[in-house]
């Protein structure tokens, strides 16, 4: 339980990018198809996929029973699975020219440790690119929490919605 869960919906899905995250800062992971033993986990991690999630309504009580209890999920939705009572997300527009990630220090503890201004921008692509790696602009709801911009366009790069006693984190 004390492991972050990689939860693959997919065959296109993929665990190296998390699994390149987690591993040098020493944060324990499994990966795992399976959705219920995902769920006994304290944090899920959902990658970016370029097809659907799609839920039954009772894979969809499941997530909401975890997130409501405390858990934490973290995903990568791509733009026809917004999953709006989790994510609290309205719409989402992918784009490559984004260059800079900038956090809201003040609006997640986890980002505390930001204490220096370059430490809480993260450069995407340089100037003279016309051409960035994929993003996706996040349009949260009312109760939504940004933690996260894309400073050129001022669109949400990272949200976070409260489900009961839980988060669910939205990476744009």
């Amino acid at each position: 339980p004390e492991q972050v869960a990689i939860l693959l919906f997919g065959p296109t899905q993929e665990a190296l990018a998390a699994a390149r995250t987690f591993a040098p800062v020493g944060i324990p992971f499994f990966v795992t198809s399976d959705a219920a033993a995902a769920l006994r986990h304290r944090i899920v991690f959902i990658p970016a996929d370029d097809h659907p999630m799609r839920l039954t309504p009772e894979l969809r009580a499941q997530f909401m029973h975890f997130v409501s209890s405390g858990g934490i999920l973290v995903m990568q939705p791509p733009a026809e699975n917004l999953w709006p009572e989790f994510t609290g997300l309205r719409s989402v527009a992918p784009a490559r020219s984004r260059k800079i990630l900038s956090f809201n220090v003040p609006a997640d503890p986890g980002f505390v440790y930001l204490g220096e201004p370059e430490e809480a921008q993260i450069q995407l692509a340089s100037s003279p690119t016309s051409e960035s790696i994929w993003t996706t602009g996040l349009t949260p709801d009312a109760g939504a929490v940004v933690i996260a911009r894309y400073p050129e366009t001022s669109e949400a790069a990272m949200i976070r919605n409260a489900v009961g006693s839980g988060f669910v984190y939205t990476i744009g």
